[in-house]
């Protein structure tokens, strides 16, 4: 084999080689393009969502403000527990409760998603504990079913799965039982 042979193997082989090389760069940057993309596309859309839950949260305090109007979610004349001492202001309340703790499971599932790959929610027992606290009341009690149609499936699933099931809230807090002095 000549030296000018030798030379034109040596210069196809280099050829060859960073053609190889530029067509995996190109993939690389397609993928790493496309990744991005689904990125960018994923954080638009949560920003669409929580634009959606600040105007909710928004809508509820102008029926907190403006309780004689007939705005809410549940109409005037079906004050749940009126009476019971839930009043349309504390409805409003509860029902702005819920919407905090359906936005903490909903960024639960997504920071599980985002660290772990998984959406499923990540749950603590100081959660549930903190929930409970309030869930266990009537009034909050009362008020449930009336809102929960206005959440995710997912979240009144777990909601009433945890919380309300048929014999009340689920691990509900003792009830301080007073003896009774039979003398």
């Amino acid at each position: 084999m000549s030296e000018f042979e030798a030379t034109s193997l040596l210069l196809a082989k280099w050829s060859l080689a960073i053609s190889a090389l530029s067509l995996v760069g190109i993939l690389l940057a397609f993928i790493v393009l496309r990744r991005d993309v689904k990125r960018d596309r994923r954080n638009i859309a949560l920003a669409i969502r929580e634009k959606g839950r600040e105007a909710w949260l928004d809508y509820l305090n102008l029926c907190l403000h403006n309780t004689e109007l007939d705005v809410f979610d549940v109409p005037i004349g079906k004050v749940v527990g009126e009476g019971e001492g839930v009043g349309r202001k504390e409805q409003i309340v509860i029902a702005r409760w819920f919407g905090m703790v359906a936005q903490g499971f909903a960024s639960s599932k997504e920071a599980n998603r985002i660290l772990h790959g998984s959406s499923v929610y990540i749950d603590s027992e100081e959660w549930h504990s903190w929930i409970r606290r309030f869930t266990t009341r009537d009034n909050f009690q009362s008020v449930w079913p009336e809102v929960k149609g206005g959440y995710d499936k997912e979240f009144v699933t777990w909601m009433d799965e945890e919380f309300f099931s048929h014999d009340g809230p689920r691990n509900a807090a003792p009830t301080a039982v007073t003896p009774v002095d039979s003398r």
